[in-house]
Parts: structure tokens; C-alpha cells; sequence
């Protein structure tokens, strides 16, 4: 949800940019996971998607992106690099485990795209031979009625 409040969208993203050490709107859109022109789009119209924001960076302090409130940063930080994130412990196994099943629903997804092309093919051919067998049959009838006569 994008609101239009008293803050600076401008500020605000440029302070997200400072604490993930990123310098191109891409690259915050990259980790924010939304297209690239959503961040100049939040720029032009003052809105931010703070759901977004408190979701993708609860790591870091919101007093300090959406305010600028160095006091409490300082009072609340872990190390004393501002710019340096509080990390998530599990964080680096998690996204390995998520990269490993994104391959492998990738692989099932190709292997699935594979056997949907050989049905197809093999639906093609079993119709063409029961064509064939249906016009064998029809000849075979026609010639019995020719014998019989």
C-alpha cells in the first residue's frame, strides 16, 4: 500500500540506499523486489509502500530511514558502522535452500514442459495410426464384400 504522508520519499530512499550500501534506484528496486520505475514513480509522487519497507527491511532501524532520527539509530545500533545491517543468523541457509528449490521447481518444470511435447507427439501419432488402421479395416470390409458377391 503506497501512502502519501508528511515524509520525503526522496529522503527516505536515499537513506535505505545509504544503509544497503547501494548507489542506483535499480539496485534498491532489485532488492525491494519491484520494477525499476516504481522507485522514481515513488519519488515524483512523495508516496512510499511502507508495507514493503517495514517487510523488507526489518533489519535496519525505520526510525532512522523514515526520519533521519540519528539519535535513536545510535542508541539502538549494533555496530558502529550506521551503514552496516543487523543480519538474520539463518538468513544465508535460508536463501541457499530457497535457490535450490527454485532449481529444482525450474528442472520439474522443464521435465514437465518435455513430457507434455512427447505426449503430444505420441497423441499425434497413435491418431494417425488408427487412421491408417480405420482405412485398412474399410479396404479389408470392401474386399470381402467384393469376394462374397
Amino acid at each position: 500500500m503506497q501512502v502519501n504522508n508528511s515524509h520525503n520519499a526522496i529522503l527516505i530512499i536515499d537513506r535505505l540506499k545509504l544503509i544497503l550500501k547501494i548507489d542506483k534506484d535499480a539496485a534498491l528496486a532489485d532488492y525491494l523486489g519491484v520494477k525499476a520505475n516504481t522507485i522514481s514513480t515513488w519519488k515524483s509522487r512523495n508516496t512510499i509502500d511502507y508495507n514493503l519497507l517495514i517487510v523488507k527491511c526489518d533489519m535496519f532501524d525505520l526510525n532512522f530511514i523514515l526520519k533521519g532520527d540519528t539519535e535513536k539509530l545510535h542508541s539502538k545500533q549494533i555496530n558502529s558502522d550506521v551503514k552496516t545491517p543487523r543480519t538474520c543468523p539463518n538468513c544465508a541457509s535460508l536463501n541457499s535452500i530457497l535457490k535450490a528449490t527454485e532449481k529444482a521447481l525450474d528442472h520439474a518444470n522443464t521435465e514437465i514442459e518435455s513430457r507434455k511435447e512427447t505426449n503430444t507427439l505420441l497423441v499425434n501419432k497413435i491418431n494417425c495410426m488408427a487412421d491408417k488402421i480405420s482405412k485398412l479395416e474399410n479396404a479389408h470390409d470392401g474386399k470381402k464384400k467384393g469376394v462374397t458377391k
